[in-house]
């Protein structure tokens, strides 16, 4: 009798060790699963400019949060086929709990005139740069908008009074339409010093302080937001 609760007990003993650590790994799993499905999010998905016509440079601006930084930007691109665009970027995320915000930037080039359908994948990797995609997808959005002609002069002479920038706000490159790469653009603070003279469509501003500042070029003034 006593051989045979002995028995009895150690069975029981093993098929509760066994359950046990059966579900810490299943535990486990979910934790992780829940993490990654939960781990960024698409707040806008947007292009540059608003309305391009076949001879813009266009790009896809997509503003992504997530709960844990410091969310660097490992790699990303675009392809399309057709008027379809698919377009990815992989994030790498740290360790600290707060929310990272990051501003993808991408170009797609010139486009024909039409309707385009734009979709956007983004996703994250554990740890500093290089990292690898999660076991979850992360979630995707899509965008539809039309590549325009331009077709009567007073168009472009409409569009040729406005300065455009993006984005606004500013963390890093800030890109810039509607005044000719070769001319000076001249960015102010808000006390109206000069803080940089610079040629060229395109800049990166990370540098800058959080503050308010002008950009000029042409005669042209734009306020500019850097956060």
């Amino acid at each position: 009798m006593e051989e045979k609760n002995f028995g009895q007990i150690l069975t029981n003993l093993l098929l509760h060790s066994v359950s046990y650590t059966m579900k810490k790994m299943i535990l486990f799993f979910l934790l992780a699963v829940s993490m990654n499905a939960n781990a960024q999010w698409i707040n806008s998905l947007s292009i540059f400019p608003a309305n391009p016509s076949p001879s813009d440079s266009v790009f896809l601006i997509a503003d992504c949060n997530f709960p844990s930084g410091s969310c660097d930007l490992h790699t990303q691109g675009a392809s399309v086929m057709g008027n379809n665009i698919s377009a990815w970027a992989l994030h790498c995320v740290g360790m600290l709990a707060y929310i990272c915000n990051h501003i993808d930037t991408i170009p797609l080039g010139t486009l024909a005139a039409g309707t385009y359908v734009a979709s956007f994948q983004l996703d994250h990797g554990a740890g500093p740069v290089p990292c690898t995609p999660g076991i979850v997808p992360g979630p995707s959005s899509t965008l539809t908008f039309t590549v325009g002609v331009v077709t009567s002069l007073p168009d472009l002479q409409g569009n040729s009074n406005l300065l455009e920038i993006y984005p606004n706000p500013i963390e890093d490159v800030l890109i810039i339409r509607n005044c000719l790469s070769a001319s000076k653009k001249v960015l102010y603070n808000a006390q109206g010093q000069v803080l940089l003279c610079f040629i060229g469509n395109k800049t990166d501003l990370q540098q800058l302080p959080s503050g308010i500042y002008y950009l000029e070029c042409e005669g042209k003034r734009q306020k500019l937001i850097k956060r």
